[in-house]
């Protein structure tokens, strides 16, 4: 359950922190949400995991909790990750590497926000430190983005070799491109759509989406490439 909740709480969960007891009692509101549909298995953990003495089946319903403003606060912060994330991944840098994010044009909600998340920010996005900078532009060597008003920026020169993953990225795209233009041969096959059982063409289908959005990263990689560094 709330698997972003248990990302930025972990280094906490070894000791008898506030995150942790919370953590349980989120759990065990779950087990109770979850019992008129699992019974048996939500019963079954609440003895073993909180050695319940009261059954769920008698328990009091869990009360809504509105936490708007905590959601909307915390998707900056997920979605800041992510985006280093994908382009950590499309620019193929390395796990061990960890450049610094600087980050332009923040609001000083977003900065606040986000140095309160810090130490979450530095472990799942894998970056050295948070810079905050409003002055000029970033320096060259710089792989950029954009995220809710900011302007987001991983220094690599010095991490990436630019012209090997210029040479990596052009051949992969050549690669999905031509087992793209395979799979639409297929499905633009009358005789195949016909013959082919529905099974096979599903998985024609699927497959070409996947090559599809796999194009689509290794472009934009490509052109971030092109286009920052």
């Amino acid at each position: 359950y709330c698997d972003w909740y248990i990302e930025f709480i972990k280094p906490e969960l070894s000791d008898q922190s506030e995150s942790k007891n919370v953590a349980g009692y989120v759990l065990h509101q779950v087990l109770h949400i979850l019992h008129p549909f699992m019974p048996f298995i939500s019963e079954e953990l609440n003895q073993k995991i909180f050695s319940a003495e009261q059954m769920l089946i008698g328990a009091s319903w869990p009360q809504a909790v509105d936490v708007d403003a905590g959601q909307a606060d915390l998707s900056v912060v997920i979605d800041l990750i992510s985006e280093i994330r994908t382009m950590r991944s499309e620019m193929n840098v390395p796990l061990n590497a960890k450049p610094v994010l600087e980050i332009k044009s923040a609001q000083a909600e977003q900065k606040q926000l986000i140095e309160q998340m810090s130490t979450a920010v530095l472990r799942l996005a894998r970056v050295e430190v948070v810079s905050f900078d409003s002055e000029g532009g970033f320096a060259k060597g710089t792989a950029r983005t954009s995220l809710a008003g900011m302007d987001i920026g991983l220094p690599l020169a010095g991490i990436l070799d630019f012209e090997a993953e210029r040479a990596r990225l052009n051949k992969e795209i050549k690669g999905c491109e031509a087992e793209a233009g395979k799979l639409r041969g297929k499905l633009s096959n009358e005789g195949f759509l016909a013959k082919a059982p529905e099974a096979v063409v599903e998985e024609n289908r699927r497959r070409l989406t996947e090559e599809e959005s796999r194009l689509s990263g290794l472009q934009a990689a490509l052109n971030r490439l092109d286009a920052d560094i």
